[in-house]
């Protein structure tokens, strides 16, 4: 995600071991400070990943 001049943010929004039991099909509210899982009574909040791992996904998608 990009914010402008905020950079390049990075977050995996499905993560197997995290996401699997907690929801089928999920809903996610999308923020500058980082992207919040939301439920029917809650949400779950998460912070972008370290710019070294933005870098290093982007690498990856582009030679893959």
């Amino acid at each position: 995600m990009d914010w402008g001049e905020g950079g390049l943010h990075w977050f995996d929004i499905y993560v197997n071991y995290r996401d699997n039991k907690r929801c089928k099909f999920c809903s996610w509210s999308i923020k500058k400070s980082g992207p919040c899982l939301v439920f029917k009574d809650r949400t779950s909040c998460y912070h972008w990943k370290p710019q070294k791992h933005v870098v290093e996904g982007v690498y990856r998608r582009v030679i893959n």
